[in-house]
């Protein structure tokens, strides 16, 4: 009889959970997803004309991803799937590895609800199954983290070393990696000031990360620069920052605060699942400090929703009308579903609420803290946080210090909260699991059978032998088809995504003045239930 241990047995759980969404979900189909179209493109550019290039719409630099997708494509050859998959091993990998870092700080019982936890976040199902930077960055910047924080712990250089080379491989995938390395010195130096500790060896190790990192940052950002001209979008988030600021400090400290939150709405689900660990039974509910933190975010959800700011509260991945809908006509994808977005925003703001209420229970000296790993993570976390909401609230932005939130939690709590004890009797976890699953496994289910359908219409006309460049067939396909001859024109006669002849129409719309209906597919929806149809015009 095989005999598994905590870990082992953990461990299979999580691979089964994540068996479970994939197959929910079935992210089969050759397409690009969102933004990744940028992505792909590049690694065909290497594998077909031999060349290193970063795409023009990408912010991203991208090349610890590209170096990787290269190698996935010339084992197994390039397809939209085959680099899919690679990411979904990838962070099933990655996933596994937070599991164990968690085990060795908490319980193993508390170390599988956070992995869950953040295996289920909706952004992080929908990124795991795209070729897009968000889950192999957040992985990377997890790992810099361990190391850094196990230098932290034993003082010794091969931590260091390997803190700084993930630092490295993170900071040439995307530009707010230099965030670590810049808390890291924020942190050390605070440190040596506290304990008047200002050896050569501690002055040295609390600059050099940041000094290598941003060498690296530098390096690569200049090779971009100078061989297309500038870092894709990079320069639209410049004006982004000159934007915020024009507004006056006291736009800029009324949006710093509410996207901190909303981030935080959308960071804290996993801590969810930690509830059961600090409720030892039923009477906790009667609490009357935990019916307050009920009531304020009971008010906190109706204020939001009176003003129409349930969640989602940001562009980018999750919208009211679905999970990442495919933008077809200008239209989106109307799945629409209020009671659906009002009891996700409840239980978003309990969670963010919970966590703050059970964090001003803990008893902990400024001192110590400052002294701890937990200060090292706060100033990433604030640091991100800060610069994000500047720049631009996208939800997709705070999925990389989602599992430094976790470490965060659990270096605060684990002494008095996270005993063997108390987690060994958790009972609900496969219960909450189970909800989460349906929650958000469904509408990500939904947005790829419509991806299918909208694509099983494209591919059948462009068998006809119709030309690439005389469709309109949504974002995905003019970002794969188009970009480079199709324009940006914002009017009336053309979508915005680089449309070069919209002879061939794609919709959501039943009708098109000066467009005859050609073809329709339908598919079914599950959130709501519901049939959509596709149409497929021809200018007349």
């Amino acid at each position: 009889m095989i005999k598994f241990n905590s870990f082992s047995r953990n461990a299979l759980i999580i691979i089964l959970f994540n068996l479970i969404a994939w197959v929910i979900i079935w992210p089969i189909g050759e397409f690009p997803i969102n933004d990744d179209f940028a992505y792909n493109k590049d690694v065909i550019n290497f594998i077909e004309l031999g060349i290193i290039s970063v795409h023009p719409w990408s912010a991203a630099i991208f090349l610890t991803q590209l170096v990787y997708g290269i190698v996935v494509a010339k084992v197994f050859g390039f397809s939209f799937l085959a680099l899919r998959i690679s990411v979904a091993v990838f962070a099933l990998l990655g996933l596994l590895l937070m599991y164990k870092r968690f085990s060795q700080l908490a319980s193993s019982s508390s170390a599988l609800l956070i992995a869950l936890g953040i295996m289920l976040n909706p952004l992080w199902l929908v990124y795991v199954n795209t070729f897009m930077t968000e889950v192999p960055f957040t992985i990377l910047v997890f790992i810099s983290f361990m190391f850094f924080s196990d230098y932290l712990k034993n003082g010794k250089l091969k931590s260091i070393f390997w803190a700084i080379l993930f630092s490295m491989l993170s900071v040439l995938l995307r530009q707010f990696a230099i965030l670590i390395p810049f808390s890291f010195f924020l942190f050390f130096s605070i440190k040596m000031l506290l304990n008047n500790d200002f050896s050569f060896k501690n002055v040295t190790l609390s600059f050099l990360p940041l000094l290598l990192t941003f060498f690296t940052f530098f390096i690569a950002t200049y090779w971009i620069s100078s061989s297309r001209g500038n870092i894709g979008e990079v320069s639209t988030k410049y004006d982004n920052i000159i934007n915020t600021f024009s507004k006056g400090w006291l736009y800029v400290i009324k949006r710093v605060l509410f996207c901190i939150y909303a981030y935080l709405c959308y960071a804290s689900l996993p801590f969810l699942f930690l509830l059961p660990l600090f409720i030892k039974d039923l009477k906790f509910f009667l609490n009357r400090s935990f019916l307050l933190v009920l009531s304020v975010s009971g008010l906190i959800t109706f204020l939001l929703i009176k003003v129409n700011y349930r969640m989602p509260f940001f562009d980018g991945t999750i919208y009211k009308s679905g999970i990442l809908i495919p933008v077809i006509d200008g239209v989106e994808n109307d799945l629409k579903f209020l009671p659906f977005w009002n009891f996700i925003t409840f239980l978003s703001v309990l969670s963010t609420n919970a966590f703050f209420y059970f964090i001003a229970k803990q008893k902990f000296s400024l001192s110590s803290f400052l002294n701890s790993a937990s200060f090292f993570y706060f100033l990433f976390i604030a640091s991100y946080l800060l610069l994000t909401s500047i720049i631009f609230p996208f939800d997709r932005y705070v999925l990389p210090i989602v599992p430094v939130i976790m470490l965060l939690v659990i270096d605060i709590f684990r002494s008095s909260l996270m005993s063997n004890g108390l987690v060994e009797r958790v009972n609900t976890r496969i219960f909450l699991i189970g909800i989460v699953v349906v929650l958000f496994t469904i509408p990500v289910r939904d947005s790829f059978k419509v991806q299918r359908t909208r694509w099983e219409l494209i591919n059948d006309l462009l068998a006809k032998g119709v030309q690439a460049n005389t469709i309109d067939g949504g974002f995905e396909y003019n970002g794969w088809y188009t970009y480079f001859t199709g324009k940006i024109v914002i009017g009336k006669d053309k979508n915005w995504w680089w449309v070069e002849d919209n002879k061939y129409i794609l919709s959501y719309r039943s009708s098109i003045l000066g467009y005859r209906i050609i073809d329709s597919r339908k598919t079914n929806t599950l959130v709501p239930f519901s049939t959509k149809v596709i149409y497929l015009f021809e200018r007349i």
